[in-house]
């Protein structure tokens, strides 16, 4: 096996439950007279929205004990039945310390030694891999820029739905056939040679 058939596997709503977590403790602290909490928690939320997720997400143990999700875990498991080299790519969050040394411990925690960590500050466009497994779309498109013969598997969220791309498939657990025959001609494409999805 060569170390060049890397897969790069995000955490936060590829193998972790971040926001379905981040809402279900927001709607703890709500109080009958708060706002309906909106659909999309990340796009310029409210001043006391943004108080409430950095409070939120400051818990110690918090990102150490998000759920996981089972989508991002089949990827994950085709990935090594294919034999890739299994590297996880996250971004930590840019003022919390704590969130990086959870996710790193989280990763200790599920793969032991069997995986390397990257954890990025602002981008993943710059990361290696013949395939990117990644729920947010502009982190795969901007990966795609400087892979464009990489394969992108994306987990599929509600964010997501709709994304158009020639080199993503989108995985909602009823077309592992689909992303197990992609993954593999990615893992055996000659270097240089264009992606056949």
């Amino acid at each position: 096996m060569s170390d060049e058939r890397i897969c790069l596997i995000d955490m936060d709503d590829t193998l972790y439950d971040y926001a379905g977590q981040l809402r279900r403790d927001l709607e703890a602290l709500q109080s009958p007279s708060d706002p309906l909490l909106p659909e999309d928690l990340f796009s310029d939320p409210e001043p006391w929205l943004r108080r409430r997720i950095d409070v939120i997400r400051r818990q110690p143990g918090w990102w150490l004990n998000l759920p996981r999700l089972k989508l991002g875990w089949d990827i994950y498991e085709v990935a090594v039945q294919i034999g890739y080299t299994v590297e996880i790519l996250s971004k930590g969050p840019f003022r919390n310390a704590r969130a990086w040394a959870e996710k790193v411990e989280r990763v200790q925690q599920d793969f032991g030694s069997e995986v390397a960590i990257n954890l990025v500050g602002r981008t993943k466009c710059r990361t290696y891999g013949r395939v990117l497994v990644d729920d947010y779309p502009p982190y795969a498109l901007d990966w795609l820029k400087f892979r464009p013969r990489g394969l992108v598997i994306m987990p599929a969220q509600p964010y997501n739905e709709g994304i158009n791309h020639s080199n993503i498939i989108r995985y909602d657990g009823t077309n592992r056939e689909q992303v197990t025959e992609a993954m593999t001609r990615a893992f055996s494409r000659e270097p240089g040679v264009p992606l056949e999805v």
